[in-house]
Parts: C-alpha cells; sequence; structure tokens
C-alpha cells in the first residue's frame, strides 16, 4: 500500500522495462518501482494516488504481430 506516482502518460508507447512511475509510502520512501511488463501504448493509467497492493496500476495495449 502506498501512494503511486505515475510517470508515462497515457497515449504513449513504452519499451519492456520503462518505468511507468513509484509507489512510496505515506512518508516519501520508495516501495516499487513500476515498470512495463511489455512494449505497447499505455491505454491507462492510475491517476488517484493511493493503491492497495495487487491493485491494478496501468493497462498496455500490446500491438499484434504482423
Amino acid at each position: 500500500d502506498g501512494v503511486f506516482w505515475p510517470m508515462a502518460p497515457a497515449g504513449r508507447y513504452v519499451a519492456r522495462g520503462t518505468l511507468l512511475g513509484e509507489v512510496r509510502d505515506f512518508h516519501g520512501a520508495l516501495v516499487q518501482e513500476v515498470r512495463a511488463p511489455a512494449a505497447g501504448i499505455v491505454l491507462v493509467i492510475l491517476s488517484s494516488p493511493p493503491v492497495k497492493a495487487g491493485e491494478t496500476i496501468a493497462t498496455i495495449a500490446i500491438p499484434a504481430s504482423r
């Protein structure tokens, strides 16, 4: 649980491993970096700061292979 600080806006293409944001505790200490699990377009990213463990923080659209 903590406060989510987004760093990648919706609509941006991200590579796998791109930093999407950080979760910090209520004292400001880093709890976890949130990174893109795959390359794609950020469709949705959480904008309300409080988060709970296991909550969806972002949705990434993965383009289909051609």
